[in-house]
């Protein structure tokens, strides 16, 4: 079964009952209160998606952990989800035992959630961090526009030349920028 998303749903919601509305006013030859109660719901949209989004942010999270799809449907969660899941990806991403770890770290960077960035600034440095995890916290900190993230992920690519592990963490993330 495949799940509609919030944002889609609050979008059908919109269309549907404007369009209700119009035919309801405009049976009734009301043409002045049928546009402005679409011109009313238009403008509900922008706060009604993010209020939703914050509401629902928790059941995101868990359509995150818990959806069988491909991995490369699963950023597409976050991205419906919006920043109100930045909280839930951040816990996640601090549990080094998480199995969705990976998802959150590049939903941190995404999102852009800034502050997300000591987090994944700490666990690119880690030496004791996977590899893989670590190259995983650098994309996250490059994906992110803040000047503060794009001079963590320099001083890491300026800390390779003396340091062979943070050499490999950058040349991976440098192969997967390639393709």
């Amino acid at each position: 079964m495949q799940r509609i998303g919030w944002g889609n749903a609050a979008r059908w919601l919109l269309l549907v009952n404007s369009a209700w509305l119009l035919g309801y006013w405009g049976r009734h030859r009301r043409y002045f209160p049928a546009i402005g109660s679409a011109l009313m719901l238009g403008l509900a949209y922008g706060p009604l998606h993010a209020w939703l989004n914050q509401q629902l942010a928790p059941d995101y999270y868990a359509v995150l952990c818990h959806e069988q799809v491909g991995e490369g449907y699963r950023g597409d969660t976050i991205e419906q989800a919006g920043l109100a899941i930045g909280p839930y990806l951040l816990q996640s991403a601090r549990n080094a035992q998480a199995r969705e770890r990976r998802h959150a770290l590049a939903g941190l960077g995404k999102l852009d959630y800034q502050p997300g960035l000591p987090l994944l600034d700490s666990i690119a440095r880690n030496a004791t961090e996977p590899d893989f995890i670590r190259a995983d916290a650098l994309q996250a900190l490059r994906l992110m526009t803040s000047r503060e993230a794009q001079q963590a992920a320099q001083r890491l690519k300026q800390q390779a030349a003396q340091d062979p592990t943070v050499q490999a963490v950058v040349g991976m993330v440098d192969a997967w920028a390639a393709t």
